[in-house]
């Protein structure tokens, strides 16, 4: 798969996962998650999307914006596979942001253990939209 200079890019369907590319600027390229990241070995399929996401970033000097808050789950094999793209962009020097959704404490999880890499990948940035609601106490009282 190879994008010619100046072509649209388009984005890739896993199954149930779906992410959609957005071009909104010539520096700016945004990838939206949406379904459930739910097969058993994503990596391979979601390596050769990245790798033509990637090339397309470097020529453009563009950064990668993904946004997940219209994920509804992903399992341990797309957080490893998330993993090693990340390391890749940290590796080529791109410069890339996640976006989550805070309010779902999966996403948190997940999203908080990424974040921390962030110290050794100095192009990564992983940012929260919303927040994870604060606990309900609940008392119990005899009637």
């Amino acid at each position: 798969m190879r994008v010619e200079a100046g072509a649209t890019m388009h984005g890739t369907v896993i199954g149930d996962l779906t992410i959609d590319v957005e071009e909104p600027e010539a520096d700016k390229i945004v990838l939206r998650w949406k379904g459930a990241s739910n097969t058993r070995d994503p990596g391979s399929t979601l390596k050769t999307f990245f790798d033509v996401v990637f090339a397309e970033a470097a020529r453009r000097k563009a950064v990668v914006e993904q946004h997940f808050e219209e994920l509804t789950f992903f399992n341990s094999s797309t957080v490893s596979a998330l993993l090693r793209m990340v390391t890749e962009a940290g590796r080529l020097g791109l410069p890339m942001t996640l976006h989550y959704d805070g309010s779902l404490r999966w996403q948190s999880h997940n999203f908080e253990g990424i974040a921390a890499l962030s110290s050794s990948l100095p192009f990564l940035k992983v940012e929260s939209i919303g927040e994870w609601p604060a606990i309900e106490r609940v008392s119990l009282q005899k009637h």
